[in-house]
């Protein structure tokens, strides 16, 4: 049965195959866009312009974030193609377009491994078929690349993997693929897919040695075997020069910091990772998305000198397999996989010591090297046991193995269904990782879990006092929970700290959101255009300038307002404010419009109480008289009316409106009180030198009241109500108001009496100071 099963046509073989990883990944097509996805798709506003000219001209369409302007215009490409064919986020037409590329890469990896076989080992056809399939089925079903397969944005090693394994496909098969050099097309794609195509002459240079010039390894000094290297190096030279040529213009189209100055202690880190990589290929058991590695200090510590070890021993197995001819695949492979690691596990220092996903296009090499040496294994065994034993022994082995693996993507396909998910698998690896901390935090936020993620953004703080997120996310929770002071400076902390390549938007976003909902719009104005001016394209400008138009027509500010529609590329935005802007309609006269469609007593007082809760008492007087105007017995309009009097200081026609709603309804305790406050007010207002004290006004009604009287002059009213301020509770800031007043009366000495006072209750009180420098001066 298993000689039938391998017997079977290369067609059939791999058909098999393909229905198995679409198995092994048949759960992963909902699985939502996460992590780097956020910038590069989520907010990229260029994949729904589908300027195809453009993605190929501008990095910047690459991703929403300036610091991520990187050029990789086929994989932008590929991505608004998947946009626009899903009509916006939905992940499935991404997950079907990148399960096709990578079942691609696998039937370019079995026609690769094929060809060498057959044409440098001249293996039987179902020799080479079977081991073919045995690399194809290794590699695509193992765990460890589920963690590329999900990740969308890193489809970008899938595109240049196809790309690199086509380019060298087409070189081997010659003709005027070769002479007219038309093989250099596709490492050019795969260039634009992603960088890691740069290792594509490097590996063609390691194939053309071990395979084309057939050097003898152990005889590299010879005349013989050196004018073979200089042949080899002739054959590679061009894909060199295309390389490096296209490296300038990657860097001149490119604007992208890697994210860490550490260079020394990133490389004498990078052997261990190399061996983190291997171990999690072959043994997937606690795979993670982002592996918690810290960079070692010295190259003395014992990690940096095992990784070291580790790498030094391979590289000998490298030289050693070499030698022999049926080994030379072993030695190709191993090479393919530390050459494809050059790029990211160098000297060039990423933010991130390790990902996973940077291991796809090594671990092409490594599966070969791997089955390679299965190979061997196999053919020294066939000397003490019969060929039918190894096989069937061989087959079920390494059916258990590709079936667990299998089995282990389709589980490990789980994690990444959900933001949720997703991160709470990252933090149960690393549990004191900063963004895991923070975004598992916001997990519990939605929850209405505060109490847990208060513990983990303290902790977070007190690990990593520099990160604002964490400031961000507290200042959120003390905020729901009514904190807003110590909100505030969570807030503020935030916006003095940096956030990755620069300031974090989103603080001064969020800390302008809390002004404007506090209903402190010139302060949330200016944070918000503060916002504005540090936000990358995409995020959160979107939300920032929302907010910050709907700000300035709150306050009226037209100018502004004028400005910013002009600027917008946002076609809601302009649409919604090109009129108002035109027509200067404020929130008020929209909203009374909407109202007048479908009048309505109730909505027009609830207009009057909306613009007295944010001090618009003319407006709400306005709101009030259309309710009356369809029910002239609404006591509440009444009510509102005088307390919206009340607060313009017109204390008589409060008092007329309070009266009108008791009249209505005589059981209005709420208007009733209000009247007392109001004609306490106007009593204390027009006869000062009452000794009486009102029973409804308290010591800071008293210099509200001093406040009116010394607006209009009346300086002496002024005094006396501050007194009166003072005899239910002394206050700096009564004593100098009479300071004030005195100097205005020229009293100065009374003024410097009074000061001296108001700087006794309050050392800090700079205005008293002020004031009584004024006094004695003029004394």
């Amino acid at each position: 049965m298993i000689q039938r099963f391998l017997k079977l046509s290369p067609i059939k073989l791999l058909g098999f195959l393909i229905i198995l990883i679409i198995l092994a990944y048949s759960n992963h097509f909902n699985n939502s866009f996460n992590l780097d996805d956020k910038h590069t798709i989520s907010l990229n506003e260029a994949l729904g312009d589908f300027d195809i000219k453009a993605y190929f001209t501008d990095a910047g369409t690459f991703s929403a974030y300036p610091a991520h302007k990187v050029y990789r215009p086929v994989t932008t490409l590929e991505n608004a193609i998947d946009y626009n064919i899903a009509g916006g986020l939905s992940p499935i037409p991404f997950h079907i377009h990148i399960l096709l590329v990578f079942i691609g890469t696998c039937i370019l990896i079995y026609l690769l491994t094929n060809t060498i076989q057959k044409r440098y080992f001249n293996y039987s056809e179902y020799h080479a078929k079977v081991f073919s399939f045995c690399v194809v089925a290794f590699f695509g079903l193992a765990k460890a690349n589920s963690e590329t397969v999900n990740y969308i944005i890193q489809r970008a090693e899938i595109t240049s993997a196809f790309f690199i394994l086509l380019g060298l496909l087409t070189y081997i098969k010659g003709g005027i693929w070769r002479s007219k050099y038309l093989y250099l097309i596709f490492p050019i794609i795969g260039f634009m897919s992603k960088e890691m195509g740069f290792v594509f002459a490097p590996l063609l240079f390691i194939y053309i040695i071990l395979f084309e010039e057939n050097i003898e390894t152990k005889s590299i000094a010879k005349k013989s075997e050196l004018l073979k290297i200089f042949s080899s190096i002739k054959k590679v030279l061009p894909a060199f020069i295309i390389t490096v040529l296209y490296y300038f213009f990657y860097k001149y189209m490119s604007n992208l910091y890697h994210g860490s100055d550490q260079t020394y202690e990133y490389f004498i880190t990078q052997p261990m990772v190399i061996s983190y990589y291997l171990y999690s290929y072959f043994f997937p058991f606690d795979l993670s998305t982002i592996p918690d590695w810290k960079l070692y200090p010295s190259i003395f510590n014992y990690k940096s000198i095992i990784g070291f070890l580790i790498i030094f021993f391979f590289l000998f197995i490298i030289v050693i397999t070499s030698f022999k001819k049926k080994t030379k695949l072993i030695a190709f492979g191993l090479s393919w996989f530390f050459i494809s690691l050059l790029p990211s596990s160098s000297i060039i220092a990423f933010a991130e010591t390790a990902n996973s996903h940077r291991a796809f296009i090594p671990y092409i090499g490594l599966t070969i090297a791997f089955i390679a040496s299965l190979n061997v294994l196999r053919q020294y065994l066939l000397q003490f046991y019969a060929k039918e034993v190894i096989t069937k022994i061989g087959f079920t082995l390494f059916s258990i193995l590709i079936l667990t693996n299998a089995y282990g993507t389709y589980q490990r396909n789980k994690v990444w269904l959900s933001y949720e998910s997703l991160w709470l698998e990252i933090f149960k690896d690393n549990p004191t990782e900063q963004t895991a901390s923070n975004n598992v935090a916001k997990i519990h936020m939605k929850k209405g879990e505060f109490a847990k993620a208060k513990e983990l953004l303290t902790k977070g703080i007190k690990s990593n006092p520099y990160y604002s997120s964490f400031y961000i996310n507290l200042a959120i929770i003390l905020n729901i929970e009514g904190n807003i002071v110590e909100a505030e400076k969570n807030f503020i902390k935030a916006t003095t700290l940096k956030h990755s390549l620069y300031e974090n938007p989103e603080a001064y976003y969020q800390y302008g959101k809390f002004l404007f909902k506090h209903h402190r719009l010139n302060e949330a104005i200016k944070i918000l255009e503060i916002a504005i001016q540090k936000s990358p394209p995409g995020f959160p400008i979107k939300n920032s300038e929302e907010l910050l138009m709907e700000a300035y027509h709150k306050t009226e500010s037209w100018d502004k307002l004028q400005q910013s529609v002009s600027k917008s590329k946002n076609s809601k935005l302009i649409d919604r404010y090109t009129s108002i802007v035109k027509d200067k309609k404020t929130i008020f006269k929209i909203e009374l419009e909407q109202i007048n469609q479908q009048p309505n007593k109730e909505s027009y007082l609830q207009l009057s109480i909306k613009n007295i809760k944010i001090k618009k008492y003319k407006e709400a007087i306005t709101a009030a008289k259309k309710a009356l105007e369809l029910d002239n017995n609404y006591s509440a309009a009444y009510n509102n009316m005088g307390f919206a009097y009340f607060s313009l200081n017109n204390f008589e026609w409060a008092i007329q409106a309070y009266n009108r709603a008791i009249k209505i309804n005589p059981n209005y305790v709420l208007a009733k009180n209000n009247l007392n406050i109001a004609i306490a007010y106007k009593d204390t207002f027009e006869n000062p030198f009452n000794t009486t004290k009102s029973l409804y006004l308290n010591e800071e009604d008293y210099i509200k009241i001093g406040l009116l009287n010394y607006s209009r002059g009346q300086y002496k009213y002024c005094i006396q109500n501050n007194i009166k301020s003072i005899e239910i509770k002394p206050t700096s800031i009564a004593y100098n108001n009479i300071c004030t007043c005195y100097n205005q009366l020229k009293e100065f000495k009374k003024a410097e009496e009074a000061c001296k006072k108001a700087i006794e209750l309050n050392p800090n009180n700079n205005l008293a100071k002020n004031n009584l420098k004024v006094a004695i001066e003029n004394k």
